[in-house]
Parts: structure tokens; sequence; C-alpha cells
């Protein structure tokens, strides 16, 4: 075939189709007589049709829930990105401000104003850390305390 085209009992898969398999009208065909082998055979195959169908929905609905997973997921992480940008830069300016305002109060001398505002944002930094640290042991001993029923020293 010059033309690239397969013949019609041949599909692209390279499976037999239906029309080719057809018995002829002249010849009396298997269901006819009752064959339960020939029943049961196309009743596979009706049933690897309906399994195939089935595998190519649950392939979709996977494809589906991953893209949205994904998408929910990138959303997620852009907003709490420019939330944390957002956030340092109005504690850099607030740093900032308060920075030059101690300064003024040092009679114009910025290192000192930004000594100072340097060691007033490490401290509330520390403040948070060791208040965190704590209240995480307090958890934690009381999970302890709760799961053994007895009293778990608080070194």
């Amino acid at each position: 075939m010059p033309s690239g085209k397969r013949p019609h009992s041949e599909p692209a898969g390279g499976r037999i189709s239906p029309e080719a398999t057809n018995p002829p009208a002249d010849q009396p065909s298997a269901e006819s007589n009752g064959d339960p082998l020939h029943a049961l055979i196309s009743s596979l195959g009706a049933l690897r049709e309906e399994v195939r169908l089935l595998y190519e929905v649950r392939m979709d609905q996977m494809r589906v829930a991953v893209r949205d997973f994904v998408s929910g997921a990138v959303t997620k992480f852009v907003g709490w990105l420019s939330a944390l940008m957002l956030g340092f830069l109005a504690a850099s300016f607030v740093m900032y401000g308060t920075a030059l305002g101690l300064a003024k109060l040092f009679g114009d001398r910025l290192w000192a104003g930004f000594l100072l505002a340097g060691l007033l944002l490490f401290g509330s930094i520390g403040a948070v850390v060791i208040t965190l640290a704590i209240r995480d042991r307090r958890r934690i001993r009381e999970r302890l305390k709760d799961k053994y029923d007895t009293n778990v020293p608080s070194n």
C-alpha cells in the first residue's frame, strides 16, 4: 500500500477489527448454538474493555488530583514567601526608624543608635526563641506525663 494506510481489517494497534472476526452469514455462529465458551470469551472481552475504561478514569482522576495538589502547594509557597518578604521589609523599616530615633537621642551618633537597635532586635528574637523552647518543653513533659501517668522531672 503506497499511501501508508492500513487495511480496514487491521487498525493502528495491529489488532483485527470486530468486523473481520464476525462469521459469514451462511455459517451458524457459536452464540446461536449456545456455546458457553464463546459466551465466556465475549464476556471477558467486555470485562477487559470496562477495566480499561476504569483504569483510564482512575488515571485521569489521579492526574487531576496531582495537578490540584501541586497548584495548591505552589500557591501556598508563593503566598508564604511573599508574606515573609513583606514581614522582613516591614521589620527592617521599623528597625531603621528605631535606629535613627535612638541616634538622635545619642546626639546624632548614628553608630550608637544602630548598635542599640540591633541589640534590641537580637534581644527580642532571643526572648521569642526562649519562650518557644519553654513552651515546647512543657508540651513534651505533659505528653510524657499523660503517657506514663507519672511525674516527669522538670529539668
